[in-house]
This record gives C-alpha cells, sequence and structure tokens, in this order.
C-alpha cells in the first residue's frame, strides 16, 4: 500500500480485496471517486476496518476503504497516512525579526505589501512525466460575490494585478 498525501480516501483494488479480505462483506456505494487528472474509478464497494503500523509504536487507526475494479494500485489517503504516523505535516515559518541585520541592510523589501516587478520565474519542468489537465474548480455561488470584493481589494492594494491590463502592456 502507497501513502499518498495527495489522496483524500483509501484506495483497495479488487485483487488485493479478494486476497486479504476475502471474509469482509462490501457496503453499497454511493460516492464517486476520482483518480488524478479526473478518471473516474469504478467502486465496488466499500468497508470499515482497523489498520495498524508495527513500525511506529503499533499505531491503530479504523477508517473506510474503497474497493475498485482492476488492477490499479493500493492507496493509504492523506488522514489515514497522518493518523498511523507514517508521514508528519510540518509548516514551518522563519521570522525575520526588525533588529537583524538584513532587515536594515534592505529596508525597501521589508516595508509594506506589493508586487514582484521585473523579474521572470525559471520553471524546472521534468519533460518525462506526462501533462495532466486539472478541470476549474468552480467559486461556489454564494461565495462568488465575496470572492470578486476581495480581488479587487487586492488589486486596489497592489497585491495583485489584473491580467487583462497586464497582457495589454506587455503586447509587442
Amino acid at each position: 500500500m502507497t501513502a499518498d498525501t495527495a489522496a483524500s480516501c483509501n484506495i483497495i483494488n479488487e485483487c488485493t480485496f479478494s486476497s486479504k479480505f476475502s471474509g469482509v462483506l462490501l457496503n453499497t456505494n454511493t460516492n464517486n471517486v476520482h483518480a488524478y487528472g479526473g478518471t473516474t474509478l469504478k467502486v465496488k464497494g466499500i468497508f470499515t476496518d482497523t489498520i495498524s503500523c508495527k513500525t511506529n509504536d503499533n499505531v491503530t487507526f479504523t477508517d473506510t476503504f474503497y474497493v475498485v475494479e482492476g488492477q490499479c494500485g493500493c492507496l493509504l489517503s492523506n488522514r489515514a497516512s497522518q493518523n498511523l504516523k507514517l508521514v508528519a505535516v510540518k509548516q514551518y515559518v522563519n521570522v525575520v525579526l526588525e533588529s537583524s541585520d538584513v532587515v536594515k541592510k534592505y529596508p525597501n523589501v521589508f516595508n509594506g505589501i506589493g508586487q514582484l516587478q521585473n523579474f521572470e520565474v525559471k520553471l524546472h519542468i521534468d519533460e518525462s512525466v506526462p501533462p495532466v489537465a486539472q478541470r476549474h474548480r468552480r467559486i461556489p455561488y454564494h461565495m462568488r460575490k465575496m470572492v470578486e470584493n476581495e480581488l479587487l481589494e487586492l488589486e486596489r492594494n497592489d497585491i495583485i494585478a489584473n491580467q487583462a491590463i497586464m497582457r495589454e502592456r506587455h503586447r509587442p
């Protein structure tokens, strides 16, 4: 089983389910499960079981598993991976104190907020990985006005730029 921090549910293929969970009955499933890239997986059923990790002090965790058709791999969700202590999500923030030498040397960088100007980003792309088009995530209707207002506020404060105006400025 592979720990996948991008997975929102646990996946077991039907071959693994047949060999490892032969006495377990499947419940019906009403949810759609999508693979990376948007492909809908055919779910045969779901079951709940307790899993453990012997390498981490015999930690146990009870979760739902989706049994899917075919020979796809088996995935352990982000939540299960964290609860079993297989992965740890760390969020570090470096704080620059106002009295530091860096702040004194470059005061204009640490004053206010704004845009990064005259800088071209170089993206390092692995050409062996095929590109995947992700569907646009629609903004829920009840939040559209709030999002629009926030974008206008960010634009007024010169944090973001209107792309239509930027394209017009950079036309040859």
